[in-house]
């Protein structure tokens, strides 16, 4: 009684001051005393609240750990099957009359992951240097990664204006800096003009004219590909990719063997 005395009081000195008196009701219901069970009841609906949102976030983050060990057995068995002869001992190419028990390669550039024999991968790729190349390996019983020259495989470079060469001259070897890593190019050196035969390496405009930027201007053994330009040039402008990390990251993609061999 003596509260409600008190807040009548208030709100009569409230009226002349301005103040609302439902502000003051207000204010005073809040300052009102609660007693410890309606305190009790208050805190135990907040936590049941709490522990709903918590336990509902859980069910849509967290999936079941049965569920995932089965997909991931699933995944890895087919990974490990993708790089095993799926069954098959023979080449894709349903027309192939060439080397039938011969080893099997597979490309992992292309796709599909069929495997073919030596005849038909090599004609596959006539115009495409740049993918990786797997052998069957019998005593690893997996693919281990190959190269053109294993293959006997050499590229004809078209000349400065454009045009093919028709020459096949000694074959040498160019490092070449792709987004999928370093890559070793046999090409024939052009013998089309005089001194040809002389030549140690393409001249650096038989190279930008074959889409590949030289890295010296004096008989070139290593190059740039105009896509791998293009690509540091966007990464280093949008993320601020340095030179040395980029070279770094495309040393990676390439193929031990490669590395091991001194050939990069």
């Amino acid at each position: 009684m003596n509260d409600y005395m008190a807040l009548d009081n208030a709100n009569d000195d409230n009226k002349d001051d301005g103040i609302s008196p439902f502000l003051t009701i207000s204010l005073a219901d809040q300052l009102l005393p609660t007693t410890d069970k309606e305190e009790e009841e208050v805190k135990e609906e907040d936590t049941n609240s709490m522990k709903g949102h918590t336990s509902s976030y859980l069910e849509l983050q967290l999936p079941d750990m049965s569920s995932v060990s089965h997909i991931s057995d699933q995944y890895y068995e087919q990974l490990v099957s993708s790089h095993s002869k799926q069954g098959t001992s023979t080449c894709s190419n349903l027309n192939c009359k060439h080397h039938p028990d011969g080893p099997l390669y597979l490309c992992s550039t292309c796709f599909g992951n069929k495997p073919y024999c030596q005849h038909c991968i090599k004609e596959q790729h006539q115009s495409l240097p740049f993918h990786r190349i797997l052998v069957w390996d019998d005593t690893c019983c997996c693919y281990i990664s190959a190269n053109w020259t294993d293959l006997n495989m050499a590229w004809t470079l078209v000349h400065k204006d454009g045009k093919q060469c028709t020459s096949e001259g000694r074959v040498r070897r160019l490092q070449v800096l792709h987004v999928n890593g370093m890559h070793i190019l046999p090409y024939h050196v052009c013998n089309c003009f005089i001194g040809g035969e002389k030549r140690a390496s393409a001249s650096p405009l038989q190279l930008l004219a074959n889409n590949l930027f030289p890295a010296t201007s004096l008989s070139p053994t290593s190059s740039f590909s105009f896509e791998v330009m293009e690509l540091f040039d966007s990464l280093n402008l949008n993320g601020f990719i340095n030179i040395k990390q980029f070279c770094d990251s495309l040393i990676e993609l390439t193929p031990r063997d490669m590395l091991y061999n001194d050939e990069v």
